[in-house]
């Protein structure tokens, strides 16, 4: 065995539903590399997320139900009746000076950081963090900043983005997790 090198074998999955298995002569450029699609989790020290463990899909729903929970939360929890205009906590944050606006953009961050966990490209990430921005600067803003937080809906956007990067963007599954059925208690016109 001395002239020859040892080679690990890799089975996984890849987004587009292909069985892959990978031959390498370094397993640990291969573990890195295939086995974690959805991020860079050897680095982090979170739990795998290999998309041959059973647990995974089980795990990268959660996820995605967590995020669109929070952004129908944070943007669209309650309608205004008789209008079309909804609204959610952000906009309620925005009204206290000085924290609310803060507060609302570390709730974006939290949906940020899943996005990363899910695996969620750089650059995406960095327009999810540009929606933030922008949520927050003009929303510190007094008054205009309330009445932009109603019609931005950063979270709503960042959502979209992290359903659109997973194909889930046009599907049943991405448009119950757009919109997901919550109860309305806003009366209704008759």
């Amino acid at each position: 065995m001395s002239g020859t090198r040892a080679r690990a074998a890799f089975l996984g999955i890849g987004r587009s539903g292909t069985v892959a298995i990978t031959l390498s002569p370094c397993p640990r450029i291969c573990f890195a590399a295939r086995a974690f699609p959805y991020g860079n989790h050897h680095r982090t020290g979170e739990p795998s997320m290999n998309a041959a463990d059973p647990s995974h899909h089980a795990d990268h729903q959660r996820r995605l139900t967590r995020i669109s929970r929070v952004a129908r939360l944070m943007d669209t929890a309650i309608r205004i009746p008789g209008t079309g205009i909804r609204f959610g906590g952000d906009s309620v944050l925005g009204l206290i000076p000085g924290v609310g606006d803060a507060a609302g953009s570390l709730i974006g961050i939290y949906i940020l950081n899943e996005a990363r966990r899910l695996g969620v490209p750089r650059h995406k990430l960095v327009k999810m963090a540009g929606n933030l921005g922008i949520d927050f600067a003009v929303g510190a803003v007094p008054l205009l900043g309330d009445v932009f937080d109603v019609f931005y809906k950063a979270h709503r956007r960042n959502l979209d983005i992290v359903l659109d990067h997973f194909g889930e963007a046009g599907t049943a599954y991405g448009d119950a997790l757009r919109d997901p059925p919550m109860k309305d208690i806003t009366p209704k016109r008759a």
